[in-house]
């Protein structure tokens, strides 16, 4: 979920907890946030570390395109976070994968013609799959993980 955070914390104007992510007694990102407990991350850190990593209010989480990419390729074999139970992609990467082709997608495309007094554009998916093939292509040369390179079969 989005967090508040405090002025000198701001890293951007939206910012989202990693999923699922907890500290090694279970609590999550809500627990760190009520009575501002992230003085105690480095204490409470988990196998996928601290909650200054992974809370928005203690000023880790994920608020860029940059964030979603590293976060997938680091998580891509935890369950929820790269793929869920039945192979397909989690928010998580799902994420990564769009904001790394947005611009693909928003310069793709064509005038096609003119109609009386309208535009009509022709939209191509051509250069926002190569580049969705390209973020799964170079997630699985990067983590080896099987799904990964099936999606970018």
């Amino acid at each position: 979920s989005n967090r508040r955070m405090k002025s000198d914390e701001m890293r951007a104007s939206t910012c989202l907890d990693t999923p699922n992510w907890e500290d090694e007694n279970g609590l999550g990102c809500d627990w760190y946030e009520e009575y501002d407990r992230c003085s105690f991350a480095d204490n409470y850190a988990s196998d996928m570390g601290p909650a200054t990593k992974h809370c928005c209010i203690c000023g880790g989480g994920i608020s860029t395109c940059e964030d979603f990419r590293s976060k997938c390729r680091e998580y891509i074999n935890v369950l929820d976070l790269g793929f869920n139970e039945i192979g397909l992609v989690a928010p998580l990467c799902e994420k990564a994968e769009s904001c790394s082709c947005e611009e693909a997608a928003d310069h793709d495309v064509e005038v096609d013609g003119w109609e009386m007094t309208e535009t009509v554009y022709h939209y191509t998916v051509g250069l926002y799959n190569e580049c969705k093939c390209d973020f799964w292509s170079r997630l699985c040369v990067d983590t080896r993980v099987g799904e990964a390179c099936d999606y970018a079969a």
